[in-house]
């Protein structure tokens, strides 16, 4: 959850790839090496419309080693 809302309403992102479900919304983090994460990036409320606008509680954008 951020901000109050849940995972539905959180846009989740691979290298600026958006990898919600398109029917629930929500996305299986566990297909995601931890492995293969460099960082990740969390923005929330205004900053996240930028990235996606269903994002109403913010937006994770994770960035893999390449």
């Amino acid at each position: 959850m951020i901000n109050g809302i849940d995972g539905r309403n959180i846009a989740i992102f691979v290298d600026g790839v958006p990898c919600n479900d398109y029917y629930t919304g929500t996305v299986n983090l566990w297909q995601i090496p931890v492995d293969a994460v460099d960082r990740v990036e969390v923005m929330t409320s205004a900053e996240a419309v930028f990235y996606d606008g269903r994002s109403a509680g913010g937006a994770i954008n994770i960035i893999t080693k390449q």
